[in-house]
């Protein structure tokens, strides 16, 4: 299977992401207690600033969208939580999670 994490960072901005992927019957959501049963899979965005530290490895969580819905954005840059400014993933940051998510999509189609 394609690996369901893409880490990486925004160089724009210099924050570090993490994208994970919830196909149907994977866990997610708070201490991932939640059974994901809906076909369309979805993309949950981490910011790893402190991950380790103050939370955990994976990150913290910020956001979570079908894929379907970022497939149909048209590019640019994507704002996470209007009220921390640090979670706005620049242009060139989603280019970078969106070829993963493609990609991935790409894989969950032939393997489902």
């Amino acid at each position: 299977m394609t690996d369901p994490l893409h880490d990486f960072i925004d160089h724009e901005t210099g924050q570090p992401w993490r994208v994970r992927f919830v196909r149907k019957g994977d866990r997610y959501g708070l201490n991932h207690g939640k059974t994901h049963e809906e076909a369309e899979p979805l993309v949950e965005f981490y910011d790893r600033e402190f991950a380790g530290d103050t939370f955990p490895d994976e990150g913290q969580f910020v956001r979570r969208y079908y894929v379907s819905t970022l497939l149909k954005r048209r590019g640019g840059a994507l704002n996470l939580d209007g009220g921390i400014e640090a979670w706005c993933i620049s242009a060139d940051g989603m280019r970078e999670a969106m070829r993963h998510v493609a990609v991935w999509q790409a894989w969950t189609i032939i393997h489902p």
